[in-house]
């Protein structure tokens, strides 16, 4: 394994970019072990990012059911829209019916009320042609 000694810190303490440093150096060996271990370490490596690139192939699939689950919530949300607009319009709709409603019964009353005045002036007419 080999380790290196880091050569590039800027003020910030922090390892400057490419364009700050020009031409890159190659750090410095502090000690050199068994070539093994750095195969071992380099194995390591590629196995680790392997596994990071196929993370996002399983979050893929997860977002896709996250989009699936999305579409059939606006679905679903533009069905109770729907709804809701229709039932808006059936108590528009029966309040309308209700006012024609009560305007029929208040006319109906009064004919009823005129009928009672006729038909009590008729009884009293008939009743005077009677005793006569």
């Amino acid at each position: 394994m080999f380790m290196y000694q880091d050569t590039f810190k800027s003020v910030s303490g922090e390892s400057p970019s490419s364009s700050e440093l020009g031409p890159l150096k190659k750090p410095k060996k502090l000690a050199d072990t068994d070539e093994e271990v750095d195969e071992q370490e380099l194995e390591a490596h590629y196995s680790y990012m392997a596994k990071i690139q196929e993370v996002p192939t399983a979050d893929s699939c997860t977002d896709s059911k996250l989009v699936e689950q999305n579409d059939q919530n606006d679905v679903e949300s533009n069905d109770e829209r729907v709804a809701l607009a229709n039932l808006k319009l059936d108590v528009d709709e029966n309040k309308k019916i209700q006012k024609q409603l009560k305007k029929a019964s208040t006319t109906l009353a009064q004919e009823l009320k005129e009928c009672k005045t006729i038909l009590a002036e008729t009884t009293k007419s008939l009743g005077e042609s009677i005793s006569v």
